[in-house]
């Protein structure tokens, strides 16, 4: 994004305080706490619901749940790294990548949730291509990575919109990038597959 900006951004009147990208400490920390508050309201909706009805916030690979305190910990252990990453998406995203095709805004919103998944949704088309054709895997790379990836992609997708529309109501694109890191932390940390 550095060399973005100073290559092309710059020259083209690429504004980082008006973007957002500089939004001064006290408006980044704002848009902090109302992650924090939105995140803490979604999951405690979840503890409630799944208390109350036992239910299940599972759609097809991806599980929003309920979570024991020894969770925790590895959510805490997986935060920074999940934060690098959607903080950095959200202000490509939003600051440097944001134009309109035909007038319409949504074809860029699409075109941004594309791009963002299409990296594991290669992987996932290779591994499949190449079972299909050859009825094995690619070497090296076991048939459950590929099944891994589903939910990744999905999610890629889903918080690219996701930072697309709370950016166009706030134009600060560090709120939906700690929410996107916070939630996507805490599906991680909360699957099957991670131990204490």
């Amino acid at each position: 994004m550095t060399i973005s900006y100073l290559i092309f951004g710059r020259k083209n009147g690429l504004n980082l305080r008006a973007s957002g990208v500089l939004p001064g400490w006290r408006k980044f920390f704002h848009g902090i706490g109302l992650g924090v508050v939105v995140v803490i309201s979604a999951y405690g909706l979840v503890f409630v619901l799944d208390y109350f009805f036992k239910t299940d916030f599972r759609w097809w690979v991806i599980a929003v749940k309920a979570f024991t305190p020894d969770k925790i910990g590895i959510a805490l252990m997986l935060r920074p790294l999940f934060g690098i990453y959607f903080l950095a998406n959200s202000v490509a995203i939003n600051a440097f990548n944001r134009f309109s095709i035909r007038g319409k805004e949504w074809i860029n919103t699409a075109l941004l949730a594309f791009f963002n998944a299409l990296g594991p949704l290669v992987l996932v088309v290779a591994q499949y291509t190449t079972f299909f054709v050859t009825g094995d895997t690619i070497d090296g790379v076991p048939g459950i990575f590929s099944i891994w990836l589903f939910p990744v992609v999905v999610i890629l997708a889903a918080t690219a919109v996701l930072t697309r529309k709370i950016y166009r109501e706030t134009n600060n694109p560090y709120i939906a990038g700690f929410i996107n890191a916070a939630i996507v932390t805490l599906i991680a940390a909360t699957n099957t597959l991670t131990a204490a």
